[in-house]
């Protein structure tokens, strides 16, 4: 009776929150991120390094310490500040790992992974409760074994990506900030020392 009590009471507390299913909040981050003109994410790779990600269609910066990797959908660079280096890099459309293409990991979102029933609102360690999405590969052949998205109570802003592969290897990446930002141009994901302008 207590369990049942506390659980009324949460229902009133949390407003919406009982009125959504998993399958609602999931579709409502796909909206989010396929409507966005493009998105930028501050994070924190495997508790070692911050970072920055751009990104937009297929396009994407990234920006983590020294390195600097831009992709304008067709080709892709890596400068290392450190070493005022260039380098060119191959360009892995089905790529598993979220660094080399960020882009692919949130496209393949919607068609490519369906939901589990395990999903829930749950209570988060820290701070304010929130969803936590287990995604599972439809294709058995999937490098992925799972991805498992932490999202605030709307829906629209995730806390924390974390995703398993087939050789054995997971990664945590904590989300510092998430948003919608208005399209940059083209050139912005071509360097300028490379574009054929310069």
């Amino acid at each position: 009776m207590i369990v049942l009590f506390i659980t009324a009471c949460l229902s009133i507390l949390i407003p919406g929150v009982q009125q959504k299913s998993p399958s609602q909040v999931w579709e409502t981050f796909l909206e989010h991120i396929e409507k966005a003109p493009a998105l930028e994410m501050r994070f924190t790779w495997n508790n070692t390094v911050e970072g920055t990600m751009i990104l937009q269609e297929r396009s994407f910066a990234i920006h983590m310490d020294e390195i600097h990797v831009y992709c304008n959908g067709v080709e892709r660079w890596l400068y290392n500040e450190g070493f005022d280096e260039w380098e060119a890099l191959p360009y892995e459309t089905q790529s598993a790992d979220m660094l080399e293409n960020p882009s692919a990991f949130f496209n393949q979102l919607r068609h490519q992974f369906r939901l589990s029933p395990a999903s829930a609102f749950k209570e988060a360690a820290e701070g304010s409760p929130l969803w936590e999405l287990l995604l599972v590969p439809q294709n058995p052949l999937s490098v992925f074994t799972y991805i498992i998205i932490c999202l605030e109570r709307d829906g629209r802003i995730p806390r924390t990506i974390r995703y398993g592969l087939t050789d054995g290897f997971e990664y945590r990446i904590e989300v510092l900030s998430f948003q919608s930002i208005p399209a940059k141009e083209k050139t912005f994901f071509t360097p300028y020392l490379l574009s054929p302008d310069s």
